[in-house]
């Protein structure tokens, strides 16, 4: 007989960032639903979405938002879910709660309990609360009156590494990690797409050239540490000159320091900062690279290190990125020493591939370990 779940997701794409949680939260519910189960999401309705809303192979309902401000503020205040629950939750075998810090998953969590129905939960980068420097108090707070309540009675809690498992604060009583992934066989299809042509505009458009490329891409903020990627890879850049460092993404408040940091080195022609790429361009980068470095200090799991993986660029990455070392493929440093020693080491080694390190990181390995959890769940 086939089983229903439902995802609670208070984002869910469309939407303008793909941000990480309604990414994982379509994946899941896509691969689950191509594994015969019946999905069901509920989310947040945003009016400027609507035409875009259309999924033939899933059941959404969005609900529409008691206030407009609140949701401009990411703070999600769902209208009617309480009555839609109150009517529809016990068709379901299973729940999914994605997020820890929104109101969904406490009034599903509620009903769940009182409903003796099964819900796991993916708490989506809950980490140490005393460790984060912003909006700590608000958190705390938050915590105590409905995230605590979640975590205490959730069936299971699936964490996407071992540092997240083990910086969760809140009370909980099973877990498993299961760790983030790409769908393998998709990226390369598009990767395949990618021309020598696409490689030539893209050189054109950002003034490239010739260059060999060394990239780093994730959020601007400072606890990805691109400075330190900056100043590990200096001397590498300035002795090696067809060599070039291409930082990408979007800017949370720290652009203006890394231009700052690069002006004063005089590395205005050795490291060229892009605050968006997207869709082509993106393959493009990840097909010509020779290199990707992270240098974070705080990572739950990155996808862009899933990214390049499947892309097969060699990788130099900090222990916080939460990725096994491989070796002459994925390297990890310690110091600025052990970096620039491996930049080296790892520079033109793209042949030197695992296969099975290279297919640990297929969405179709992450759904069969998912597949078990729910599996054990509805026993």
């Amino acid at each position: 007989m086939q089983k229903s779940i439902l995802f609670v997701s208070p984002v869910f794409p469309p939407y303008k960032l793909w941000w990480w949680q309604s990414q994982v939260a379509r994946d899941f519910s896509k691969h689950l639903y191509k594994k015969w189960y019946d999905i069901t999401v509920i989310t947040t309705e945003f009016d400027w979405l609507k035409m875009y809303e259309n999924e033939e192979w899933i059941n959404i309902r969005r609900f529409p938002s008691f206030s407009n401000l609140l949701l401009k503020l990411w703070l999600y205040n769902p209208k009617w879910l309480y009555s839609w629950l109150k009517n529809n939750i016990k068709h379901f075998d299973l729940i999914f709660i994605h997020d820890i810090y929104t109101l969904y998953g406490f009034i599903v969590a509620k009903f769940c309990k009182k409903n003796n129905i099964p819900y796991i939960l993916m708490p989506h980068g809950m980490g140490n609360i005393s460790k984060q420097k912003d909006k700590v108090l608000i958190k705390k707070i938050f915590s105590f009156l409905f995230s605590n309540y979640v975590s205490k009675n959730v069936n299971k809690i699936i964490f996407c590494s071992e540092n997240e498992k083990l910086d969760y604060e809140i009370p909980y009583t099973d877990g498993v990690v299961i760790t983030n992934w790409i769908d393998q066989d998709l990226r390369n299809k598009k990767l395949n797409e990618v021309t020598e042509d696409d490689i030539k505009l893209f050189r054109k458009k950002y003034k490239l050239w010739d260059k060999k490329i060394i990239f780093s891409m994730w959020r601007l903020v400072k606890v990805k540490r691109f400075d330190k990627t900056i100043d590990y890879l200096s001397s590498f850049i300035k002795w090696n000159e067809e060599y070039i460092l291409l930082i990408v993404w979007p800017n949370w408040w720290e652009l203006d320091n890394l231009k700052a940091q690069i002006n004063y080195n005089w590395l205005d022609k050795s490291v060229k900062i892009i605050e968006g790429l997207f869709w082509k361009d993106k393959y493009t980068i990840y097909k010509m690279a020779q290199l990707f470095v992270l240098s974070s200090d705080l990572e739950w799991f990155p996808i862009v290190l899933c990214e390049a993986i499947t892309s097969k660029i060699p990788c130099l990455i900090s222990k916080w990125c939460n990725i096994t070392w491989s070796k002459w493929f994925v390297e990890i440093f310690n110091e600025k020493k052990d970096f620039e020693k491996k930049v080296y080491e790892l520079i033109g080694e793209k042949n030197k591939i695992d296969k099975n390190y290279y297919e640990f990181f297929d969405i179709k390995n992450t759904i069969n370990k998912l597949d078990d959890v729910i599996m054990n769940e509805l026993k």
